[in-house]
């Protein structure tokens, strides 16, 4: 049966409508539809379909289901179900889908309970079926995949209560009873960023934030908690609580922060922070780990344990204790740096009742530099009338007064550090005792007395040396007494009388002589004294003046080594300074007025059988400031030409060696950080001429040559710009000097490479880097540009050959095999090859144009560039066999592809339009013949394929 309304061109078509009747005492008649029932076995039930109307621009039609309306009780139910499976099959499946859609959104999906003005509003329930030996079905709320889109929310909110408690958000997963099996976890994950690229963003974040309170009462108002809990257990251990910051493959991991929040009001006070471990009746308490992650080349995180900062109130304290224990051992306190083993330590053994155990203070093992320093000291006092704090090292006291066997006081014992090394310079420490200075009354004194007893004889005292070893000598004492703190410190002066007549006494002082092999001689030891604000005492070492003669000379040597050792060194060093500059060392000749200033000379001495030795200049490392220069000047000359600056490196004989490098290095830069600043430079500056002679007074050259070789190769030159890890490398760059005359000219620039006989003259190659993701750099080959004179020409061309080939010229773009190319080939004398222009093959998109156009002329009166196309000419007018003139051939592309589409390339001849005169002729004439005839002209489309139609011709004149 069919209930059918005809369509309509232009109106709308007729519409299909089911009511029943209004009843106004009894109840409104029902609408059923049902579909037929299948009576026999393999065959389904009959569909219900429902669909509205299609449009072809506008809105397509609604489908509508509202259950009835009622004035004074309820609106009735709307009931979308399933009928139950039978025996063996499945309940059918209740699909509510919006369309698709190709531009616009696609539909909404809304399922709303109604508002309640009085009563409740109704609940909405989405639950699975219980089930019998399956699964339980999932509950999935997905939000679809948006390409090149954002995909949409999913949002749990309760709504806002005036009355009563706020509606709760709970999420439980399933338990079980199931043997082996676990319960269900609850997993919130926030969304991956899974763009690869630069900035190509974070991941989602998780957020559990409790509720505000905004009420008054400082009690009840609280903000909500938030509670996390792992799951106990009855037998096994209780569930782990884990804390993770997220890993970066190249950035730094996340932070994981615990803060209590700031007090907003004076009088309010911030959260405590417990971490506890939970109490244990027999077993063992949980420990706590505080412990920053291993590196293999890093910096281990820090562990800072600080009380906060009060202006003007109290800082808390920290303490660190383990817990005491009224009859078993207490724990252990220790504070450790480093290696658990050579590493620095401050030990507070365990300790039972009754039983205290050491303090170990001891710095560690230092298996590469000289042992660490053990530092203590009192504090510091900076108010008027108070001292600085006292510092107590008192052996412990036998408090035990027995008569028989009571306690004894311990020792103090204080030593230098024990020097296990077997060498003469592996000293013991010294131990140095210095009362304390002052500025203005007495310096602190030094009191040292042995211990009294009320009943015995007091302690000995015993300072000395102690006795040599098998080898060497026992140690010196000195008792000096103090410096003036007012008065000056008596000089030591030796002088000799001056001779009117005779020579000058001499001065000489002879430290002792060691008689015996194996023993060095007296030492000389001339230290002028120390000044405590003002200059320290010098030392001078001047020769005598003369009136009328030389001055004398100061000689300052080493007397020569013995049959088998060494001459002794010459060392002249300025002393080390902390805040000022430490001392300069000038070595200078003196001034002449009319001789020859002196020479200044440094230089080691020959060899035989060694090494001579080296001569270094070396400016001295600087810490927090800058490094010396090291100039090498020649002074200015008013008479020949100026000094020279020679460096030459040594010359060799011996086979299969190198002659002496020459090695000129701009300073590193090695500060890591942002802006940590730039490497030095190289500079080489040839002199400046300021004469005016326009041929002979000409600047300084610069000559860069490697050296020749009389057998192998020349050594190379070589320029490289800096590589740079993150940024771009540096440029080269040469350029001749600008013309600064008006008639002058700018200096020629030439890249040669030398000739060869019989050999291959080097190659030049001008490639810019290859790049892996960028773009690699251009080449310009350009003149410069001239405001009203000429520009210079730019020539590419392959050298002539004689007798042999000549290079080919190429001019080709990308790939080698594919991309658009000028190839004027090789030849050889008498025989000329092809000039192929050719543009690259495209995989992708149409081929590329070949587009060659004549010169466009702006000026008036002037015509627009020919073009030239002409087969090239056989030049030969031998009458048998003479040269034919070459072909010219113009060929539309071909198309390849079997489609109708798929058609062949036009080919169009179009004489130039104009806006005054006669368009341009068309003209097609065959060749002409001295001696024979005319060329044919043929005109014509060619046969069609197997299916198509020959192409037309037509013959037109214009409109």
């Amino acid at each position: 049966m069919y209930l059918n309304t005809g369509d309509a061109s232009q109106g709308s078509s007729g519409d299909i409508a089911a009511s029943v009747g209004a009843a106004t005492l009894g109840t409104g008649g029902a609408i059923t539809m049902t579909s037929g029932e299948a009576k026999s076995t393999g065959f389904d039930g009959g569909d219900i379909v429902f669909t509205a109307g299609a449009s072809s621009d506008a809105y397509g039609g609604a489908v509508k289901v509202t259950s009835g309306f009622s004035h004074a009780a309820s609106s009735g139910n709307v009931e979308v179900a399933t009928a139950a499976a039978g025996a063996v099959g499945v309940s059918g499946d209740v699909l509510i889908d919006t369309g698709m859609s190709t531009i616009g959104s696609s539909g909404k999906l809304a399922m709303n309970t109604g508002k309640a003005t009085q009563g409740n509003s109704g609940g909405a329930y989405m639950a699975t079926g219980e089930t019998f030996y399956g699964f339980s079905g999932n509950v999935e709320l997905v939000t679809g995949t948006a390409r090149f889109g954002q995909a949409g929310d999913i949002n749990l909110a309760v709504g806002s209560s005036d009355t009563g408690s706020g509606g709760q958000v709970s999420v439980t997963a399933g338990d079980t009873t199931m043997a082996g099996a676990e319960g269900g976890a609850v997993s919130i994950s926030g969304g991956n960023n899974i763009n690869t690229g630069l900035n190509g963003g974070a991941g989602g974040a998780i957020r559990l934030t409790g509720g505000d309170a905004l009420g008054t009462d400082t009690l009840t108002d609280v903000g909500g908690n938030i509670i996390v809990t792992a799951g106990s257990a009855t037998t096994a251990e209780g569930g782990h609580l884990m804390f993770s910051s997220g890993a970066s493959l190249k950035a730094s991991s996340g932070r994981v922060e615990f803060n209590t929040g700031a007090a907003v009001d004076a009088a309010g006070n911030t959260g405590d922070m417990v971490y506890d471990t939970g109490a244990a009746t027999s077993g063992i308490s949980g420990s706590q780990i505080y412990r920053t992650g291993a590196v293999t080349n890093g910096i281990s995180g820090g562990i800072t344990l600080e009380t906060g900062a009060a202006t003007t109130g109290q800082t808390g304290s920290v303490l660190i204790a383990s817990g005491l224990s009224s009859t078993d051992k207490s724990g252990a306190v220790i504070l450790r740096a480093g290696n658990p083993e050579k590493g620095s330590i401050i030990h507070m053994g365990p300790s039972v009742p009754g039983l205290a155990t050491d303090i170990l203070m001891q710095v560690g093992v230092d298996d590469l530099n000289d042992g660490g320093d053990l530092l203590m000291g009192a504090g510091i006092a900076t108010a008027a009338g108070f001292s600085g704090g006292d510092v107590r090292l008192t052996g412990g006291t036998g408090s035990s007064a027995d008569t028989s066997n009571g306690g004894s006081g311990g020792d103090v014992f204080i030593s230098g550090g024990e020097g296990k090394g077997h060498g003469s310079e592996d000293v013991g420490g010294d131990l140095v005792f210095a009362a304390g200075r002052t500025y203005g009354g007495k310096g602190g004194n030094v009191v040292m007395e042995s211990g009294k007893s009320t009943m015995s004889g007091s302690g000995d005292m015993t300072v000395g040396t102690v006795d040599a070893g098998a080898l060497g000598s026992s140690g010196s004492m000195y008792l000096n007494t103090g410096d003036a703190s007012q008065g000056s410190s008596g000089d030591i002066a030796a002088s000799v009388g001056a001779a009117t007549l005779g020579t000058g006494g001499a001065i000489t002082m002879t430290s002792g002589e060691a008689k015996s092999t194996g023993f060095d001689g007296g030492d000389i030891v001339f230290t002028a004294g120390a000044s405590s604000d003002a200059y320290g005492g010098a030392v001078k070492v001047t020769s005598g003046f003369s009136h009328a003669a030389s001055s004398g000379n100061v000689e300052v040597a080493t007397a020569a080594a013995g049959a088998v050792g060494v001459s002794g060194d010459v060392l002249i060093d300025t002393g080390m300074s902390t805040i000022g500059s430490s001392g300069k060392l000038a070595m200078n000749t003196g001034k002449a007025t009319q001789g020859n200033s002196g020479g200044a000379y440094m230089a080691t001495g020959e060899t035989f059988y060694g090494f001579s030795g080296n001569v270094e200049l070396v400016t001295g490392t600087a810490r927090f400031g800058q490094a010396g220069d090291i100039n090498l000047a020649v002074g200015s000359s008013d008479t020949g030409s100026g000094g020279q600056v020679s460096v030459t490196a040594g010359d060799t004989t011996m086979a299969g060696a190198e002659g002496g490098a020459v090695s000129i290095s701009g300073g590193n830069n090695i500060n890591t950080g942002l802006n940590g600043g730039a490497g030095g430079a190289i500079r080489l500056t040839g002199g400046d001429a300021l004469g005016t002679d326009t041929l002979t007074d000409v600047g300084g050259n610069i000559i860069v040559t490697a050296g020749s070789a009389t057998t192998a190769e020349g050594g190379h030159l070589m320029f490289s710009s800096g590589a740079s890890l993150k940024a771009s490398s540096g440029r080269v760059e040469f350029n001749t000097g600008a013309a600064v005359d008006a008639a002058g000219n700018t200096g020629d620039m030439v890249y040669d490479t030398g000739a060869a006989t019989s050999g291959i003259s080097g190659s030049q190659i001008y490639r810019t880097g290859a790049v892996t993701n960028g773009i690699s750099g251009g080449i310009t080959l350009e003149t410069g540009a001239a405001t009203t004179g000429q520009t210079g020409s730019v020539l590419i061309a392959s050298g002539l050959s004689s007798t042999d080939k000549s290079g080919a010229v190429i001019l080709r773009a990308g790939n080698p095999e594919k991309g658009s190319i000028i190839h004027m080939g090789p030849s050889v004398p008498g025989l000329a090859t092809d000039i192929l222009m050719q543009v690259g093959v495209d995989d992708l998109n149409d081929g590329g144009d070949l587009l060659m156009g004549a010169g466009i002329a702006t000026a008036a009166g002037f015509s627009g560039g020919d073009v030239r196309l002409t087969g090239g000419t056989g030049s030969s007018a031998d009458t048998s066999n003479g040269g034919s003139g070459g072909d010219v051939f113009i060929s539309g592309g071909e198309g390849k592809g079997h489609g109708s589409e798929d058609v062949g390339g036009d080919l169009v001849f179009a004489a130039g339009r104009t806006y005054g005169g006669k368009g341009g002729n068309v003209v097609m004439e065959s060749g002409k013949s001295t001696m024979s005839g005319s060329g044919d002209m043929t005109v014509g489309t060619v046969d069609a394929g197997a299916l198509g139609s020959s192409g037309s011709m037509y013959l037109n004149t214009g409109d």
